[in-house]
């Protein structure tokens, strides 16, 4: 089955925010550069930091983790700590997005015998931000029973 998000929002780069079941880590986040500046991300970005992907099952909110999340090159543009960027959303922004990902999958997983479906995978992309907030534009839901 697919679900599209509702379309709305406005400006100012775009995101992605996503999770998918793996085999061996289980519920794994990603979050990174979207949509159509992806490709360019790809080339000008050192390999490896467009996105980030990050077990669900790690505390999100401390230690090296966090400290993680606020160095990704599409956190620091958020975030307004690149040279000529303005700040779009608040720190801490993008680790709430992402801890809110977190709980869903977490709860819709194989690990869970309690769930009746799992999120195989999830994907927001593009996302942007408006009002200091980031806002889905597009995306992709696939569940299938547990």
């Amino acid at each position: 089955e697919q679900l599209d998000f509702p379309k709305g929002g406005l400006g100012g780069g775009e995101w992605l925010l996503s999770a998918y079941e793996d085999p061996f880590f289980g519920p794994t986040l990603a979050f990174g550069v979207g949509g159509t500046s992806v490709e360019y991300a790809k080339e000008v970005f050192r390999d490896g930091q467009a996105q980030a992907f990050l077990p669900a099952s790690l505390d999100l909110t401390t230690g090296v983790v966090s400290d993680l999340i606020a160095s990704l090159p599409a956190n620091e543009l958020l975030t307004g700590r690149v040279r000529g960027v303005d700040r779009r959303i608040a720190d801490g922004a993008v680790t709430d997005a992402l801890c809110g990902l977190q709980q869903l999958v977490r709860w819709y997983s194989t690990q869970n015998p309690a769930a009746e479906y799992v999120i195989r995978e999830i994907e927001v992309n593009p996302a942007v931000t408006s009002g200091g907030k980031l806002l889905a534009l597009d995306g992709v839901l696939i569940v299938e029973k547990n």
